[in-house]
Parts: C-alpha cells; structure tokens; sequence
C-alpha cells in the first residue's frame, strides 16, 4: 500500500524512533539497529528465535501505539508487537523466514530510504519487491511461511543522494503467540 503514512507522519515517525533508540535497549547487528517494543511486555530471542518475558520496563513510542490502532481500524488486525529496524547503507538482512512465534499475518511500514525486499522459494527464483518509503508491505500466506526474504540496501556511493542519507528504517508489526509455558519446538528436537 503506497504512501500509508503521509511526509510528516513519516518525519514524526523517525524522530521518534530515533529518540527510543538513544534511551532505550536496542541490539546492533549487521549493517542494522534492532529494536523492540511489545504491549504485552514479551521480546523476540534472536538466538532463540522464540519470545521471552521483558524485564527493561521500557514503553512504546505512542506513534507506534497509534499506527497499531491504526493498522486494527484499516484491516482488522490487532497487533502488539513492533520491531524497528535501522538500515544504515550497505546494510542487509539475510534470508530468512519469521519466527512461529508470531501470528500469520505481518505487516511492515517502510520510512527514509527505499529498499528492494527479495523473496526467495526453492526451484522458485528470485522475486524482487520495491518498497518506496512511507509504503506498508503485508505478508501472510504462503509469502509468509514457503518464501524467504531478504533486503540488501544500496551502498554508501549508491546512497550519498538519496532521501535520509540512505537510512531506512523498517517498522514491523505482528501479533504475538502466547508461548509462555511451551518449550520451543525447535529445542525438542535436539
């Protein structure tokens, strides 16, 4: 969905991410900044790939509250989950699936730098999906569970012109699955 959030709002958005980034818990990775907020108090284990209970005490952002309300009112899905990510240039995310624990449906609003999302399904090829900022990216169904994605963002050189310096920022939202009390299913199996 093109344009699901206005310049401003896209504006309103970054800075207020930014200032949860530099008050808040966040983890760097590769090329990227991660950080996470939840209404239900549950964080996502990057090295578990499952949610765990979240002792920082930290609040969302209420731009983030309001686009959830939003994203409730728009299509119906009440998400409590964001994970913002900042992609510096050069920047990338392996290809990957989401976690099970999280619900069927994602979507992720894009902000700052455009990016090209690509999708991945064995015997498949390569798909590639362009996301102009203020764009709101829906995944669910197959996209969600039989192609894997991965965003590889422009370099620096590449970067020097664009909007934002070359910075993105991804806001991605999902609904969590109440885990507490099942062991992760991919621990079981070791």
């Amino acid at each position: 969905m093109p344009d699901w959030v206005t310049p401003p709002e896209e504006a309103v958005l970054i800075c207020a991410m930014q200032m949860a980034l530099e008050t808040g818990h966040s983890l760097g990775l590769k090329g990227r900044v991660v950080m996470q907020h939840s209404l239900n108090r549950r964080r996502y284990n990057f090295r578990t790939r499952w949610l765990e209970d979240d002792s920082t005490g930290h609040t969302m952002p209420k731009p983030l509250y309001e686009l959830i309300k939003r994203l409730k009112w728009d299509y119906g899905f009440g998400m409590d989950h964001v994970m913002a990510n900042k992609y510096y240039p050069g920047g990338s995310i392996a290809p990957h699936m989401d976690a099970i624990c999280f619900d069927n449906v994602i979507f992720s609003l894009s902000l700052g730098c455009e990016a090209t999302l690509s999708f991945r399904k064995r015997d498949q090829g390569v798909r590639n999906l362009q996301l102009p900022p203020r764009s709101l990216l829906l995944m669910a169904g197959q996209a969600r569970y039989q192609w894997r994605h991965s965003l590889q963002m422009p370099s620096a050189e590449e970067s020097k012109d664009r909007p934002y310096g070359g910075v993105r920022w991804s806001l991605t939202f999902r609904k969590t699955i109440d885990n507490r009390g099942v062991g992760n299913p991919k621990e079981k199996s070791k």
